[in-house]
C-alpha cells in the first residue's frame, strides 16, 4: 500500500517520528485515532472523529476525511456529515479536506449533490482523482494562514451537465 500512495501523491507515509523532524513535503502514516491525536496537540483539531489523511504540503498542514458513498440516504447520509464536519471544524490551524467520491457527484435532485454544490460549494471537497494536483499546488496560490486553500484552476467540481471533473477556470 505506501508503494501505490508514493506513486499516486509523491510521497510516502512516514511514522511520526520523521514526519515532526522536518518540513518536508510528506503524509502521516499511522492509525485513524493517532493522526486525529497528532491534530489535536498540533493543529488545535477539536474532534472526537478520527482522520483519515495529515500531510504538509508546501508548508500547509492538511488534514482530511475520505469516504466513498454507494448510495443515497441513511448511513450515506451520516457517511456524508462526517466528512462535512472535518471541514467546518473551527480553530483548525489546517487545511481541511474532504476527499469523496461515489453517487454524490451524480446531478439530481438529491441531497449529497445539492450540499456539494449550493451549500458546501466553497468548501475544499473533491474526489480523490485531484488531491495529488490540490496537494501540489503553487505556493504563490495558497491563501496564507488558515483560510480555504484555493486556486482557481484547482477548486473541482463535478460540472453541471458534463461526466467529468473540470476546475473552475
Amino acid at each position: 500500500m505506501i508503494g501505490y500512495v508514493k506513486k499516486t501523491l509523491g510521497v510516502a507515509p512516514v511514522k511520526l517520528n520523521e514526519f515532526l523532524s522536518n518540513k518536508n513535503d510528506a503524509i502521516l502514516d499511522g492509525s485513524d485515532k493517532s493522526m486525529m491525536n497528532f491534530a489535536k496537540e498540533e493543529l488545535g483539531y477539536n474532534h472526537n472523529k478520527g482522520l483519515d489523511f495529515v500531510g504538509r504540503f508546501n508548508g500547509k498542514y492538511i488534514i482530511g476525511e475520505a469516504k466513498f458513498l454507494t448510495d443515497f440516504g441513511g448511513h450515506q447520509n451520516a457517511q456524508f456529515n462526517d466528512a462535512i464536519s472535518t471541514v467546518e471544524a473551527k480553530k483548525v490551524n489546517a487545511v481541511k479536506i474532504a476527499i469523496l467520491d461515489g453517487v454524490l457527484f451524480i446531478k439530481g435532485n438529491n441531497k449529497m449533490y445539492k450540499a456539494i454544490t449550493e451549500t458546501y460549494k466553497n468548501y475544499n471537497i473533491m474526489s480523490a482523482l485531484v488531491l495529488r494536483e490540490f496537494l501540489y499546488q503553487p505556493k504563490q496560490h495558497a491563501i496564507p494562514g488558515i483560510k480555504q486553500y484555493r486556486r482557481p484552476c484547482v477548486c473541482y467540481r463535478w460540472r453541471q451537465g458534463d461526466h467529468h471533473l473540470q476546475g473552475n477556470r
